[in-house]
């Protein structure tokens, strides 16, 4: 056939045949170098992935958190029922009468003020309350002072007792200007700002 003797056909036939072998081997070769590849690229990739599913994680729990203390820097201030309740049995041992003094203008501080008064109020107390106006100064926090020796103290023991912050001090300076009842009364509470996130 085509002029070629049977021992050449043979032999081209052979070495066609080895070629075949050869390249398939090559092929095979290849394949199997790239299934270790793409194996390997594939554990690197799940790797990386799973690193970076804990990466995202931790940063969702930081961002939770710090939300959390955002919300609870900027929630209004009010007291557990709990702690009302236990306030309540102290104040009524000895009752008197008290001036729940709050900042003007404050929404905040007014309804915290509110939730004191009507707290010495179910304890039997005679509430009164007054609005106040600072100018040059900002008032923050709680005061507990008052005429009555007897009763300041003993509403400061109350609060001690329950664990609610306060100062005995007097505020550097009286308000340039008060609205509400200004009768006297034994206790004055005043009821500064909520204090700035520290």
């Amino acid at each position: 056939m085509f002029g070629l003797s049977y021992e050449s056909l043979n032999t081209i036939g052979l070495w066609a045949m080895v070629g075949g072998f050869g390249f398939g081997g090559l092929a095979l070769a290849l394949t199997a170098i790239s299934s270790v590849a793409l194996y390997t690229s594939g554990n690197i990739s799940q790797r990386e992935s799973a690193e970076r599913i804990a990466v995202l994680n931790h940063e969702t729990a930081q961002a939770q958190l710090e939300r959390e203390q955002l919300k609870a820097e900027l929630a209004w201030r009010e007291w557990p029922p709990e702690l009302v309740s236990t306030l309540q049995d102290h104040l009524a041992a000895q009752p008197a009468s008290v001036t729940i003094q709050y900042i003007a203008n404050d929404p905040e501080t007014a309804s915290f003020a509110i939730q004191i008064n009507n707290t010495f109020y179910a304890a039997k107390w005679d509430t009164r309350m007054l609005s106040a106006s600072y100018t040059g100064m900002l008032i923050t926090g709680l005061f507990v002072i008052g005429s009555d020796e007897t009763a300041v103290e003993n509403t400061r023991a109350a609060f001690r007792a329950t664990g609610i912050n306060h100062s005995t001090d007097t505020p550097p300076r009286e308000p340039y200007m008060k609205s509400g009842d200004g009768r006297p009364s034994d206790v004055m509470i005043i009821v500064g700002s909520k204090p700035r996130p520290r």
